[in-house]
């Protein structure tokens, strides 16, 4: 197991390959993750604070009980999270984060703080906007008109 300590503070953890491995209750806060190998990881018990993902493959990465503030998450793929696997997911707070160029195919957000998160260049993501806290999300086209489709509109 990588990660044998309880806290992770300023850190940079680099090409670490933990694929279909459990990290349980272990705290990062302002760690910076480069070029990780994170598939199917299970994270359970977790607190991301301030911390940084770059070019790391984060793909259908387990998230019970985990809390994710202020976290930037950059070149990345990040497809099938299921942000709302948390145990109250009013815990996981994605505000502030930075999902810029990250393909979040089936990813699900439901009652997730994603005020002010940047989804410049994200792609595959739906979000409903009466279900999320979307203020100040920064999104691009054409993605962005999945919102509507929440709305009952039809697109023409």
């Amino acid at each position: 197991m990588y990660f044998t300590e309880l806290e992770y503070d300023d850190e940079i953890i680099e090409n670490v390959d933990l694929q279909e491995s459990v990290v349980s209750s272990v705290a990062f806060e302002y760690c910076t993750f480069k070029s990780c190998l994170f598939h199917k990881t299970k994270f359970e018990f977790c607190t991301f604070t301030e911390c940084k993902f770059e070019d790391c493959d984060l793909s259908l990465i387990g998230v019970k009980g985990s809390v994710f503030n202020d976290v930037t998450i950059i070149n990345s793929k990040a497809i099938g999270i299921d942000f709302s696997a948390t145990i109250s997911p009013f815990e996981l707070a994605i505000e502030d984060s930075n999902f810029s160029n990250t393909d979040l195919s089936g990813a699900t957000f439901s009652d997730t703080k994603l005020k002010s998160a940047d989804f410049s260049n994200a792609r595959n993501y739906f979000v409903d906007p009466k279900d999320n806290d979307v203020r100040a999300m920064k999104v691009s086209l054409p993605e962005a008109g999945s919102f509507l489709l929440h709305l009952g509109l039809k697109l023409v």
